[in-house]
C-alpha cells in the first residue's frame, strides 16, 4: 500500500446492508427470467437493485421503472469513469414525479462481482427520459474535497503515493463500502525507465488537493489534474483504480525470466499465456475497423462482437491477425455494451509513445510503426 489514508467525508450512517422487496400484488418482484435480456447473458432487470445511500437499504426496481425502460447501456473506458445510462419512455410523468435522489446508487453484477453506481445526472426530452449513473468508486471520490477550502502543495516525487492516499481514503473504518484497489507503479522508481528520460533528471510534481483556481478541488479532480500533467494514464475498473504510463501497461516494464513483456492487466486476468487473439468472422468477433495515420499519436481500432459475458477488460493487451498492416498488439481502451442486444463495441489503441504524451510540441509526431510487439 503506498503512502496514508485521509480520512473520508461520505460516511453512510450504517454499514448493514438489507434487501427490500416490494409487497406482493400489481407491484409485485417479476420472477426470475421473467425480464431476459439478451445482451448480459442470464441477466434479467429483476437483477437491478437501487440503493439508499444513507440507509444501504437495496430495493428492486419497481414495475413503474422496468416498464418503462427502453434501454440500458454499459460502458468502461480508460478515459476515467465507468458508467451505466438507463433510458426511459414516460409519457405519463410517472417516473418524473417519483425519480430517485441524486447519489442513489444501482447495483449491477459483472462476471460474478457487484457493481455499484451511483446517480450523477439526469436529462429530460420530450417523453424520454435518461438517467446517468458513473461508478460509485468515482462518485465518492468526486464527494471528496477539502473542508475549509485551504490548499497546501507540496512540490515531491512522491506522485504515486499521494495520488494512492486519496483512494485508500475510501477504505475508513466501518465503511458499508468494497474495499477500494490500486493498482499502479511508483513514480520514482519507473522514471528513469520510460523512452524519453534516459540521463534527465526526475521531475518533481506539485501535490496537494485544491488549486489557487479552485481551492475546494475534489480527489477524482486533483487525480485527473496529476496524471494529466506527468503524461500517466488514470481510470477506474471494477472498484480499482489504475494509475501508470503506457508502457508500463504495455508490460514493457514488465519482463519475465524469459524477458517477455509481462502486461499488468492480462497478468491480473489470468490472460498473459498466450496473449487473446481477435480476427474477423470468428464466433465472437464480427468486424475490426482500424485507423493508422502517422500524424495522430495513435492509432484506433473499432472491434464489433458477440458477447454473452466480459470476455475482455480495459487495460488488457490483445492481439490482432488478418488485418495486414493492423496485425500486433493493442491494448482494449473501451467497451460499450447494450443490455438489449448481445452486440457490444470495443475500442482498440496503440499506445502513443510516451515521449509524445510527456513533453507534447507543435511539430509533427516521427512515424512510429502500427505492428507493436511486446517480447
Amino acid at each position: 500500500m503506498f503512502g496514508t489514508s485521509i480520512p473520508a467525508t461520505n460516511k453512510s450512517a450504517t454499514s448493514s446492508t438489507i434487501i427490500k422487496t416490494e409487497p406482493p400484488g400489481a407491484t409485485g418482484v417479476s420472477p426470475a427470467g421473467a425480464y431476459p435480456v439478451t445482451g448480459f447473458g442470464q441477466w434479467g432487470l429483476q437483477d437491478l437493485r437501487f440503493v439508499n445511500p444513507t440507509t444501504r437499504e437495496e430495493t428492486v426496481l419497481t414495475t413503474d421503472y422496468r416498464e418503462a425502460i427502453t434501454d440500458i447501456i454499459y460502458e468502461k473506458n480508460m478515459s476515467g469513469v465507468t458508467t451505466l445510462t438507463l433510458q426511459a419512455n414516460d409519457p405519463n410523468r410517472t417516473l418524473l414525479k417519483n425519480l430517485v435522489a441524486q447519489g442513489t446508487e444501482i447495483t449491477l453484477n459483472d462476471g460474478g462481482q457487484k457493481i455499484r453506481f451511483s446517480l450523477s445526472q439526469y436529462t429530460k426530452a420530450s417523453d424520454q427520459v435518461q438517467m446517468a449513473f458513473e461508478s460509485s468508486t468515482v462518485y465518492r471520490l468526486r464527494n471528496q474535497r477539502n473542508s475549509t477550502g485551504t490548499v497546501t502543495t507540496t512540490v515531491s516525487t512522491g506522485v504515486t503515493e499521494f495520488v494512492a492516499s486519496l483512494v485508500y481514503a475510501l477504505n475508513y473504518n466501518n465503511s458499508p463500502y468494497e474495499t477500494v484497489g490500486f493498482v499502479g507503479p511508483d513514480y520514482a522508481t519507473i522514471w528513469s525507465e520510460l523512452t524519453g528520460n534516459a540521463g534527465k533528471a526526475i521531475v518533481k510534481v506539485g501535490l496537494g488537493r485544491g488549486t489557487t483556481t479552485d481551492p475546494f478541488e475534489d480527489s477524482w479532480t486533483c487525480m485527473s489534474r496529476i496524471a494529466s500533467s506527468v503524461g500517466w494514464r488514470l481510470w477506474e475498473n471494477n472498484n480499482t483504480v489504475y494509475f501508470g504510463p503506457d508502457e508500463y501497461w504495455l508490460g514493457i516494464l514488465n519482463k519475465n525470466p524469459q524477458g517477455l513483456s509481462v502486461p499488468p492487466i492480462n497478468s491480473i486476468m489470468g490472460t498473459l499465456s498466450p496473449i487473446p487473439v481477435m480476427q474477423e468472422f470468428g464466433t465472437d468477433i464480427m468486424l475490426i475497423d482500424f485507423d493508422w495515420d502517422v500524424q495522430k499519436p495513435y492509432a484506433q481500432g473499432t472491434v464489433t462482437c458477440m458477447l454473452e459475458n466480459w470476455k475482455y477488460d480495459i487495460g488488457e493487451i490483445v492481439q490482432t491477425v488478418g488485418l495486414g498492416p493492423a496485425n500486433g498488439d493493442w491494448i482494449v481502451y473501451s467497451i460499450q455494451r447494450d443490455l438489449f442486444s448481445p452486440q457490444a463495441t470495443m475500442t482498440l489503441q496503440v499506445p502513443m509513445p510516451f515521449a509524445s504524451v510527456y513533453d507534447p510540441n507543435s511539430l509533427p509526431l516521427q512515424p512510429f510503426p502500427l505492428i507493436t510487439k511486446l517480447a
